[in-house]
């Protein structure tokens, strides 16, 4: 554990280089305890490292490699999946952000016809899962909107 806090420190390593050395080291304890600490451990290792490649802007064959040295290969393929999901995701909702703009900001349509449009598009490009989310989303653009404008 020592070890392992001490290569996670070690600011003179890359990302990519903490995570062989942690992986190295864990592969060096016996079978149990790395059966025993790998489930507590993983993640926030993982959380670590990842957040470290980012703050390093470091490139996607490092973010791979972090990875599959901490969760494994299957686990990084399953991870790099998630996160194109995630860029596509957030495509859509920057889409509808612009979208539900401009539709608001539309003084041709009166309100009741600018929630109609909205609830209509909302139909038609989410899903009934999507759609709470997207919801939760507004709740929370507008939130933050009124805030700014309060704050000013």
């Amino acid at each position: 554990t020592l070890a392992k806090l001490a290569v996670l420190e070690d600011t003179r390593l890359s990302p990519v280089e903490r995570s062989s050395r942690v992986a190295a080291l864990e592969s060096s304890l016996p079978v149990p305890l790395q059966t025993s600490i790998a489930a507590v451990t993983r993640y926030q290792t993982l959380s670590r490292l990842v957040d470290d490649w980012k703050s390093t802007q470091g490139n996607p064959a490092g973010l791979r490699h972090i990875r599959e040295n901490i969760v494994g290969a299957p686990a990084a393929d399953r991870l790099e999946l998630l996160d194109q999901q995630r860029i596509l995701w957030q495509s859509r909702v920057d889409d509808w952000m612009l979208e539900r703009t401009r539709i608001l900001s539309n003084d041709a349509l009166s309100s009741v016809d600018q929630r109609a449009q909205l609830q209509q598009l909302r139909q038609q490009r989410f899903n009934d899962r999507e759609r709470k989310r997207i919801q939760a989303l507004e709740y929370l653009h507008d939130q933050s909107a009124l805030l700014s404008n309060n704050g000013s």
